[in-house]
């Protein structure tokens, strides 16, 4: 509550930091023939349980670009997938992968894909963390509007497919991931002329309009900054919003931390 998106109430000056130990790594991909089934598949393994460090939703051109970019040691089949890391002893690690396994076969999972080493789980999880940059490369000289919404997990596979048939409609290249473990949802755009910025922009806007109406939220990490600050009444209420007014108000009398982002004039925002 102190910090807040991009330290709007106040910034941090001491931190105790705990560390953790480094445990083997496996990663595990599946194939599937829809969002819906991906995402049914993900509820279902957290429900039951299942150890996962990392749950991530990549789309069929999300996929296309980590092997267009060629930072993964194993060419993928591109389609929509979800990428599976778990840590942990390699008893513990073969466990979750069995369980997983059986849960893929209920909702239409293909062939699962392990990573045959620590340094090829390594290699296959830098490629996903590289995704921006391989969207980026898959249009050399374009633009890249990237924006992220969060929702329940159970609507995230409604949120996937309405903006993926929006940028259809549109005709707008954008990429899709998901942290299909919390419903936190990104979308990457790329767009070459200026001229084609305000399609690009409404369709961010139709997707934080989208979310809300799933009962979801309108960033998960990126922060509102002055993008969404729009959006805090309609998502929160007023009420809200003059709480969290007066907070801010409160630590930061001078409005001198991050001035113009979050709050400022919010009783003219629509």
């Amino acid at each position: 509550m102190f910090i807040g998106a991009e330290g709007t109430l106040g910034i941090v000056t001491e931190a105790t930091i705990r560390l953790t130990p480094l445990l083997p790594t496996r990663v595990a991909i599946c194939n599937f023939p829809s969002v819906k089934d991906a995402v049914a598949c993900v509820l279902e393994v957290i429900n039951k349980g299942v150890p996962c460090q990392c749950v991530e939703l990549l789309d069929s051109l999300s996929v296309h670009a980590v092997n267009d970019a060629g930072l993964c040691p194993m060419k993928l089949e591109e389609k929509e997938s979800i990428w599976f890391k778990l840590q942990g002893e390699p008893a513990a690690t073969e466990l979750a992968a069995k369980q997983i396994e059986k849960i893929l076969a209920k909702h239409h999972g293909g062939k699962m894909i392990f990573s045959e080493s620590q340094s090829q789980a390594n290699e296959i999880w830098a490629a996903r963390k590289a995704l921006a940059w391989s969207v980026q490369g898959l249009k050399p000289g374009f633009k890249m509007y990237s924006t992220d919404v969060c929702v329940p997990l159970s609507q995230l596979p409604t949120l996937v497919q309405d903006t993926q048939d929006d940028f259809k409609r549109n005709n707008i290249f954008g990429t899709v991931l998901g942290h299909a473990g919390d419903g936190n949802f990104h979308a990457s755009i790329l767009f070459e002329k200026d001229s084609e910025f305000p399609a690009v922009d409404a369709a961010a806007h139709r997707m934080v309009d989208r979310a809300i109406e799933l009962g979801g939220t309108c960033t998960g990490e990126h922060g509102v900054g002055t993008f969404k600050r729009g959006y805090l009444k309609k998502e929160l209420g007023s009420g809200t919003v003059a709480v969290m007014q007066s907070i801010k108000d409160l630590l930061d009398p001078t409005g001198i931390m991050n001035p113009g982002k979050l709050y400022p004039d919010i009783e003219n925002e629509t």
